[in-house]
């Protein structure tokens, strides 16, 4: 980053002057009242990442790093439009999925997210190609509708800062939507350095929280945040009462590409695919299969491909 981007003082970062009179933090309920208006969204993302660019050496976290906030907000921090990271997340011990999770209640278009504690950061050069991010995304309430803005994780370090966008707003009819950023050049958007660089110190991790930013008011949450090597877990349910039909599920990544195969005798047959290939999207994907009546046993595996 150029200097003059950043302004720091005492290890901690600050937003320009131009930019830090928009946002007033009142209650401690987690409202954020702001006049900022959206479209600097993006450019605010990583804005004030000082403090975590130039801390310690890097650690090689212990996977799977997992946030499932069962018991508290697991050390994880309110992070501001302008990027400056704030007090502790709220925390919920019920409304999760399942249990407790971080909720957080806005009001006007102000981008906010959490950023991660120290356990998620360090070395992820191993993940390289082989790992993802995970997580789920809630949204109970929306006073009013202004539109629905992607799912955005972004990334920085000593060596670079990145971005992964992923599909637009929460779940269709509103509760949980889970969210898969794989770990590769691939599904990010290098902002500064080089993708391997950054991936030998990461420093800061921040997960949108607010995907409706135009709205009135809305109450929005995050739960099961994990950091791991990558494996696919295939679910496998009969979609109609007489079990006519299989319903085929798994979570998806970006940048991934997933093939459903099948077999009636695991000795002798071979694997066929069953459809074509389906791109991931970062959300739930789902299949179905009809099973007649004289259909001998089937078995099901997924194949990924990047």
């Amino acid at each position: 980053m150029r200097a003059g981007h950043l302004a720091c003082q005492a290890g901690r970062a600050g937003p320009p002057a131009s930019l830090s009179s928009g946002v007033s933090r009142q209650r401690k309920t987690n409202v954020i009242h702001t006049h900022m208006k959206s479209t600097i969204t993006a450019s605010l993302l990583l804005i004030s990442l000082c403090s975590a660019i130039t801390r310690g050496v890097a650690q090689i976290p212990t996977f799977p790093v997992i946030s499932d906030f069962s018991t508290s907000n697991d050390g994880w921090k309110i992070t501001y439009v302008d990027g400056r990271i704030g007090g502790d997340a709220a925390w919920s011990s019920s409304g999760g999925n399942p249990g407790g999770y971080v909720p957080y209640v806005f009001a006007g278009p102000a981008p906010t997210g959490i950023a991660a504690p120290s356990k998620f950061l360090g070395d992820w050069s191993s993940l390289d190609g082989k790992g993802h991010l995970q997580y789920d995304h809630g949204v109970f309430a929306l006073t009013g509708y202004g539109g629905e803005e992607a799912n955005t994780v972004a990334i920085a370090g000593p060596g670079g800062s990145a971005t992964w966008t992923g599909p637009p707003g929460g779940a269709p009819n509103g509760g949980w939507k889970t969210l898969c950023a794989p770990i590769d050049a691939g599904s990010w958007v290098v902002t500064s350095g080089t993708w391997s660089s950054l991936l030998t110190n990461v420093t800061y991790l921040n997960v949108r929280l607010e995907l409706y930013p135009n709205a009135g008011e809305d109450e929005e949450g995050i739960d099961n945040v994990q950091l791991d090597f990558d494996a696919l877990r295939l679910s496998i349910r009969c979609s109609q009462a007489d079990c006519s039909q299989v319903e085929l599920c798994w979570l998806s990544c970006t940048n991934r590409m997933y093939q459903i195969q099948f077999r009636s005798n695991l000795a002798t047959n071979q694997w066929a695919d069953l459809g074509s290939a389906i791109p991931g999207d970062g959300g739930r994907k789902c299949v179905t299969d009809a099973v007649a009546a004289a259909q001998p046993l089937r078995f099901y595996r997924i194949v990924q491909s990047q």
